[in-house]
């Protein structure tokens, strides 16, 4: 049997095996707390993101990119218009896949060198509803001659460690918000399309129509290497010519008007609208953005004389 002494040597050693096992055991928890806060920088789910807000640096324009409904947004003080989405969704996986490459360096004094102040870095505010998801400051970048690799530099706003991380991640995120706009007037699959309806002021109104892989127009045949070389031009259309300064009424009737129908997809609406002898467009598949070019009506809005064999 345990005497008294036995008993309290006893006792002082499990107390010991005690403290031991604890400390094991915070350690391994503050290694891995300590392992997770440098193998990243921020932590987002892309499908969680609803905004991203963009304070560019100097005296560049505040921006910010907002989920509505089904599409993208950017909102310029009191203007809204159509993102790219795939643009977007490109940024939210480069944030989502960021990983530090290094941690360069941990003073304050060397911000400036890097450019992750608030004065000389871009800021980045991301957010699920108003909870914050991520708050970063991107630096300058640097490219390797040798390598031909690109290396970012980024800080969290409210923490001193500056990291690299690979990619031209400074470069996508400090454009200015019409980098992000949608440009599309049309994007389609002619292989899909079966007709074609031109509507036009006046007689000059007619139809294409796609009947056992012949196009014909208003009952003649039409040349379909004249239909092909138009559909090359048009399938996807793209322009930088916004117009943010018109708005058309809903009730507008439009003075041209592209219609095109097919397979598997809805039908794809493209009108232009004269204001002060102007041609204002906009397009279906693009609703919160008007173009204003007249590269539009020179290649979209054709005459028939363009498809029928003479």
């Amino acid at each position: 049997m345990f005497n008294e002494k036995n008993m309290k040597r006893l006792t002082l050693i499990l107390l010991a095996l005690l403290i031991i096992g604890l400390g094991i055991k915070f350690k391994d928890k503050f290694s891995k707390n300590t392992s997770s806060s440098t193998n990243e920088i921020v932590a987002i789910k892309a499908s969680n993101v609803q905004s991203i807000s963009f304070f560019p640096k100097e005296n560049g324009e505040k921006f910010q990119i907002v989920r509505q409904d089904n599409y993208w947004l950017i909102k310029t003080g009191d203007i809204k218009v159509q993102a790219d989405a795939y643009t977007v969704h490109e940024l939210l996986l480069q944030l989502e896949l960021l990983k530090p490459k290094e941690l360069v360096t941990k003073s304050k004094k060397e911000w400036e060198k890097y450019e992750v102040t608030e004065a000389l870095g871009t800021r980045i505010v991301i957010n699920e509803g108003k909870k914050p998801l991520a708050d970063i400051i991107l630096g300058n970048f640097l490219f390797d001659k040798k390598t031909n690799k690109i290396t970012s530099y980024v800080r969290n706003t409210n923490e001193k460690q500056v990291y690299a991380v690979d990619g031209y991640l400074s470069m996508m995120f400090t454009r200015g918000a019409k980098s992000f706009r949608d440009n599309s007037v049309l994007l389609g699959n002619p292989e899909q399309w079966n007709k074609l309806t031109f509507k036009y002021p006046a007689d000059s109104s007619f139809t294409l129509s796609r009947i056992n892989n012949t196009w014909s127009c208003e009952s003649k045949t039409c040349n379909n290497v004249k239909v092909e070389e138009f559909f090359s031009k048009v399938r996807m259309l793209t322009t930088t010519k916004f117009e943010d300064s018109i708005v058309i009424a809903s009730d507008k009737a439009a003075d041209y008007q592209l219609t095109i129908e097919g397979t598997n997809f809805e039908p794809i609406i493209i009108e232009g609208f004269f204001i002060d002898n102007i041609l204002i467009t906009k397009s279906s598949i693009n609703k919160k953005n008007l173009f204003n070019s007249s590269k539009i009506k020179r290649v979209l809005f054709v005459n028939k004389e363009e498809f029928i064999i003479k």
